[in-house]
């Protein structure tokens, strides 16, 4: 059985056969999923592009980058800031202080559908040393 580590449209899966859907960098540089049938986005990494070309790597380490084509250490969205419900190593918890994104795990409804579910775990958002567990 495999465990997808990372689920790109949670809130809004496309129904049907999995060729109903393509994973593509769109015409603005964003890495984007479409649907086949209607043409549609359904998903974006709604990225700030400044870079004329972008490439997308897979890592040894499970997280899907966006980055600049002629600048490999300008990254431009990653996975790993935006966590399901699986913590890989090399991932982050918690609130980064550059980007101000809240990294955080969150259930998923039931094996069957990969929306967010009723529970999350972060860390302390006061500040506390650690984890919180929230319904």
């Amino acid at each position: 059985m495999l465990t997808p580590i990372w689920v790109g449209n949670r809130e809004n899966p496309i129904l049907g056969h999995h060729r109903m859907s393509k994973l593509t960098i769109a015409d603005d540089g964003n890495l984007a999923i479409f649907n086949q049938a209607t043409r549609l986005a359904v998903w974006s990494t709604h990225a700030i592009i400044t870079a004329k070309n972008t490439t997308v790597v897979l890592q040894d380490d499970g997280n899907l980058i966006l980055r600049d084509a002629s600048n490999s250490s300008n990254i431009l969205w990653q996975s790993f800031d935006y966590p399901t419900d699986v913590m890989t190593p090399g991932a982050k918890l918690g609130r980064d202080k550059v980007t101000v994104l809240n990294r955080r795990l969150v259930s998923k409804k039931s094996l069957a559908d990969p929306a967010a579910g009723l529970y999350c775990l972060e860390l302390d958002p006061t500040g506390a040393n650690q984890f919180v567990f929230k319904l």
